[in-house]
């Protein structure tokens, strides 16, 4: 129908404006990453500069491999970050297990700040052929909904688990799971339980692992909470 072909336009230009700002703060962050590059080597220096004059003491030797190690997270961070906003225009081959740890290393200041503990359950790895930062934006996407459904909910205990079984990734959270009412139009377009939000998101998310990589989304309800599988 028109009224439908007018929604899969409008989604699409959604997608297309997502991926625009995407490419818009890689940019950014790249420019960012540039200006860093000479301190963080400069401080690095420094470091071992104060490690080679104080060798003796041993308080000394200790932060300054402290100070070496906060300044290749930062390097390692923002090189990640760039790299995720680079847009995707070729299909390559990537370990699901090393882009699932990647995504969850984008998350793992936010959920530690929340206590929220994860588990990765690794059965078989795959080598899939497929959009890579597609893919980690899908699975980022998930996490943060979780992240945010254990703050409503108020778990006392909050955990997630994903689990790599070759082409299947299931990620299980124990926040309660998502209500009967909302759980049958969760990929429905603009549909969303927060306020102030578009809710694109899942309906992206399930658009781009569908119609761009060829795989599968679902949801369900389990005894714990909301199960998100992704089928490759």
């Amino acid at each position: 129908s028109i009224r439908q072909l007018k929604e899969e336009q409008k989604i699409q230009q959604a997608i297309m404006i997502h991926q625009s700002k995407l490419a818009s703060m890689g940019e950014l962050l790249g420019n960012i990453a540039h200006q860093w590059r000479q301190p963080l080597t400069n401080l690095s220096y420094i470091f071992m500069n104060i490690k080679s004059t104080a060798s003796i003491d041993e308080y000394i030797n200790d932060k300054s491999d402290e100070g070496m190690k906060q300044l290749q997270f930062m390097s390692d961070t923002i090189d990640n970050f760039r790299n995720f906003y680079h847009p995707d225009t070729h299909k390559e081959f990537f370990s699901l297990y090393e882009q699932t740890l990647y995504a969850l290393g984008m998350v793992e200041g936010e959920f530690q700040r929340h206590n929220i503990a994860t588990t990765i359950d690794l059965i078989e790895d795959s080598s899939l052929y497929n959009y890579k930062n597609q893919y980690v934006q899908v699975l980022l996407n998930i996490l943060v909904n979780a992240k945010d459904a254990f703050i409503s909910s108020n778990a006392t205990h909050p955990a997630l688990s994903i689990q790599i079984n070759k082409n299947t990734i299931t990620i299980q959270d124990n926040a309660g799971g998502i209500a009967s009412e909302s759980i049958e139009k969760i990929f429905e377009p603009y549909f969303t339980t927060k306020s102030q939000h578009s809710g694109v998101g899942l309906y992206m998310c399930k658009t781009i692992v569908e119609k761009n990589m060829s795989g599968r989304m679902s949801v369900s309800n389990s005894d714990r909470g909301a199960r998100f599988e992704l089928i490759f």
